[in-house]
């Protein structure tokens, strides 16, 4: 998330379907839903991919992959929403259950104070287990849990530097690229393997509590206002690809389905680095420009709304996003007109319009989602 340019922006303005944990053959199966050309104008005309990988995911994983794939080639969209890391004491999917009745199926989180100094919220990765298993909401007894979708995005701290800063103009911190590749003899690499190293280990307690995490890193690359994207293209690439490579090989994270979001076409690290392809919008006039930059990559992957201020008017049909993730309310949760409260603010999402998407029949809410 760019803060600067979301005040500009702001300022204008997922058992009935038997899927997931697994069948006595120990793989998991997802059963026809809805066509697509059920639904006005659904994705079915475009060429689209099972929801496979080209890596062997968990069968936690494979199963919300291609369970969002076909959401996506159904025309439906997956409600989703920003915790608030750097505020724990507001609990934003209670914020929107409050408001509308419904919890999001997708739940955001950010590994944003894990790496440098001492910040407040390290208990993200908790929350998120939660989420999964489903006892972050409360309820009268088990069988009416729900396993709830969890993603994580990552406001990279600049590696073992003092600052502890991610924007650009804030940090002097680089990506280390010397001679077409990454300099791994250099002191900033050491800085970001011990960081990579961290962070490997909060996604392996997920992975050991059977969580899939859709995992966005290095966003928004290319506006070059985060220190992973301001060198330029190939560098923002060599590291995004030396992550996955340590994080999947090294580290045997199989239960992540990456999703990336560099918002550059000439970013694009190749097919087998992710598995959804998405944008963060927070600019209503530039919505449908940016879906079809996506849909224009011909991937064959979904297509998401990975940040977004103002929820679309219509985020499911014809022009679907796999899932939307509203920002969180940054400001005063009590105030529906300050300007970083992307939730609550009346003139970027007015609540009627968050109750008629929250309850419209071809978004997925918690309550939609089959048992994973």
């Amino acid at each position: 998330m760019n803060h600067s340019i979301i005040r500009t922006a702001a300022a204008f303005l997922f058992s009935a379907l038997i899927f997931g944990c697994t069948d006595g053959s120990g793989s998991s199966s997802v059963p026809d839903s809805t066509p697509a050309e059920n639904f006005p104008g659904g994705t079915a005309g475009n060429e689209q991919n099972s929801g496979t990988s080209s890596r062997a995911l968990s069968q936690n994983a494979e199963a919300v992959l291609k369970y969002i794939s076909r959401v996506f080639q159904d025309g439906k969209t997956i409600a989703g929403q920003m915790d608030l890391t750097w505020k724990p004491e507001i609990d934003m999917a209670q914020e929107v259950f409050s408001d509308t009745g419904r919890y999001p199926a997708l739940y955001g989180f950010d590994f944003m104070n894990y790496t440098g100094a001492s910040y407040n919220n390290t208990r993200q990765t908790e929350d998120a287990i939660k989420w999964w298993n489903g006892t972050y909401v409360p309820s009268e007894s088990s069988s009416e849990r729900k396993n709830g979708i969890i993603a994580f995005c990552w406001h990279w701290r600049a590696p073992g530097s003092a600052d502890g800063e991610f924007y650009t103009e804030k940090t002097s911190f680089r990506i280390p690229y010397k001679d077409n590749s990454l300099d791994t003899t250099s002191a900033e690499f050491k800085a970001i393997q011990n960081d990579l190293s961290t962070i490997a280990a909060e996604l392996k307690k997920l992975k050991d509590a059977g969580a899939p995490v859709l995992w966005r890193p290095l966003h928004e690359a290319s506006g070059g206002w985060f220190w992973w994207g301001a060198s330029g293209k190939e560098p923002y690439i060599a590291l995004y690809t030396y992550m996955h490579d340590y994080f999947t090989k090294e580290q045997n994270l199989d239960n992540l389905i990456w999703v990336w979001n560099a918002q550059n076409p000439q970013w694009y690290p190749g097919d087998e680095y992710c598995d959804i392809i998405s944008w963060d919008n927070y600019n209503k006039s530039e919505l449908d420009k940016n879906y079809s930059t996506l849909l224009g990559m011909k991937t064959g992957k979904p297509v998401a709304l990975s940040e977004n201020g103002a929820i679309p008017e219509k985020p499911y049909g014809e022009k679907n996003w796999a899932y939307f993730m509203t920002w969180n309310d940054a400001g005063d949760e009590n105030d529906d007109t300050e300007k970083e409260d992307f939730w609550s603010n009346q003139e970027i999402n007015p609540a009627g319009h968050r109750t008629a998407i929250y309850t419209a029949q071809e978004v997925i809410t918690l309550d939609k989602l089959p048992a994973f």
